[in-house]
């Protein structure tokens, strides 16, 4: 049987505006620090640690997944 469980959750996490925002600007970077990510976004640090870990969990802040993070991203935005 197929799990669907995480992938409803990944459509969650990214169903807030920000959080493809923020995974679309690391999509090119290699190594950046937390405090240019909220500068360059205008994204206070705090909020911007919440949604970090929000993604972490969701197992979308990892390089591997981009592509994934990606394609949910168009899906979302076609709704």
């Amino acid at each position: 049987t197929r799990n669907t469980e995480g992938s409803h959750g990944t459509h969650a996490t990214l169903a807030h505006v920000t959080r493809p925002e923020i995974l679309t600007y690391l999509k090119d970077k290699g190594y950046i620090c937390v405090g240019q990510i909220a500068e360059n976004l205008g994204i206070p640090d705090s909020t911007l640690s919440g949604h970090l870990t929000v993604t972490k969990i969701a197992g979308l802040l990892v390089r591997v997944n981009l592509s994934i993070v990606e394609d949910l991203i168009v899906s979302l935005q076609a709704q």
